[in-house]
């Protein structure tokens, strides 16, 4: 078998970090704590913990300052958390700003540093040493202290990006803290996003299981994974400017089969009722397409050109739903239908890797109301797919930047893979 050139290492001497992941208001989110711990005393600790969502789509931290916090417009009544570098002995502001647009709003900020802490759990302004004794300190990170944002829906202190450092402007990767073999044992983040529901608006903020491990590799996602279910890498591409600023790989094939008639075609006042009909399979037409993998998006964003045929290829009615439709989650479960993506893979150059993800997967409860589920597909004008936690929640994913970064490693080579969970870690896919 042709081995790819890659390398990936891994150091026993240390433990996996793994940091809790909660839920408020949709958004997927771990804590980080700066500023300057103490083995003495609680009262001279400085730490700051902040609420932050992690984003496999984008490669900086940043943080609200504490007047943002207060005066940039915010949906939320509830305090969203910040950073104050006055308050740290060990925080230092520089005069370089930068500022970045997303899908969401547009924020900027300057570049600063302080000690970061990964904790197990919330690691509090103030803890004890005891409270801190399943911490480990990183040291230095660099982030966008921002001091402008108009993303008001955000219900976090801000984002800890995660995607390869190349999209870190102005050295704000966490990997320069953390991808270090003194720190974690391997290059890899591995993450279980949780069996919550997220997007119920009867519960905006339910108790969640999930783990974002820094350190993660196959043998620790094993007893996350459904009967039968082994890991494969999928290789990583760079972008079209030949630069790995993504979890991104070209897309090989993708195609679809499904077993039964869709009931979710009745609620469409469709000529005829469900019944049981043949497997039908296929395959859709790609140009040149790619998968991001997208943890910060919510969707599965897909290319309108074919999105109708996306529905279809799942039993969707497509216009039942364009025109407002709610699918029932009941009869969006009901479905036997499946769609695959195939990828190249990053352990043999002969070989390719397949990912399957159910009609049922892809089912996400709390469309306007619980019993309802959301649009599985959102039309995107590009010929990329935009794979979000829509797709994510089914699986434990490994993100892997190849590369002991924060030690002065290069990063020439990324993978990525997914392996379904067992199913009493998913969400529900109908909520009663």
């Amino acid at each position: 078998m042709s081995q790819t050139a890659t390398s990936h290492h891994h150091n026993p001497a240390v433990a996996p970090l793994s940091l809790p992941i909660g839920v408020i208001e949709s958004y997927h989110y771990v804590n980080l704590s700066l500023g300057t711990t103490t083995t003495t005393t609680s009262s001279s600790s400085s730490l700051q913990t902040v609420k932050l969502e992690f984003d496999t789509g984008s490669g900086p931290i940043w943080v609200l300052d504490p007047t943002c916090e207060k005066s940039c417009h915010s949906a939320y009544q509830f305090p969203r958390g910040s950073y104050n570098v006055s308050a740290s002995p060990s925080g230092k502001q520089t005069s370089q700003y930068l500022s970045i647009s997303y899908v969401g709003g547009y924020i900027g900020g300057y570049v600063s540093s302080d000690n970061a802490t990964l904790c197990d759990s919330a690691c509090p302004d103030g803890a004890s040493p005891s409270q801190r004794a399943s911490c480990t300190d990183v040291g230095s990170v660099r982030f966008i202290d921002v001091v402008y944002s108009s993303w008001s829906s955000l219900a976090t202190a801000g984002f800890l990006g995660l995607s390869p450092p190349a999209q870190a402007d102005g050295g704000t990767s966490i990997y320069s803290a953390v991808s270090r073999k003194s720190v974690v044992p391997t290059t890899a983040v591995g993450i279980y996003l949780g069996s919550a529901n997220s997007d119920l608006p009867s519960n905006a903020n339910p108790k969640n299981n999930g783990l974002l491990t820094f350190g993660a590799s196959k043998e620790s996602a094993k007893e996350y994974l459904a009967h039968g279910e082994t890991i494969h890498w999928i290789k990583g591409d760079p972008d079209y400017q030949g630069n790995l600023t993504l979890f991104m790989s070209k897309i090989v094939a993708l195609s679809f089969s499904i077993k039964s008639a869709s009931p979710i075609a009745a609620i469409a006042n469709a000529s005829s009722s469900p019944t049981t009909s043949p497997i039908q399979t296929g395959t859709f037409n790609l140009n040149n397409s790619y998968a991001i993998f997208d943890t910060g998006a919510g969707l599965l964003s897909t290319p309108a050109s074919i999105t109708t045929s996306l529905y279809a290829a799942l039993g969707f009615n497509y216009t039942f739903i364009s025109h407002g439709g709610r699918p029932l989650c009941s009869d969006v479960a009901a479905v036997d239908a499946n769609l695959t993506f195939t990828f190249a893979s990053a352990e043999s150059s002969s070989a390719l890797v397949n990912v399957t993800v159910s009609a049922k997967d892809l089912a996400t409860p709390g469309y306007t109301e619980d019993q309802y589920c959301w649009p599985v597909f959102n039309d995107w004008q590009s010929e990329n797919f935009l794979l979000g936690k829509t797709f994510l929640k089914s699986f434990y994913s490994l993100f892997d930047i190849g590369a002991f970064y924060g030690d002065g490693e290069p990063v020439t080579q990324t993978r990525m893979a997914f392996a379904k969970l067992r199913e009493d870690l998913k969400p529900a896919a109908v909520v009663v």
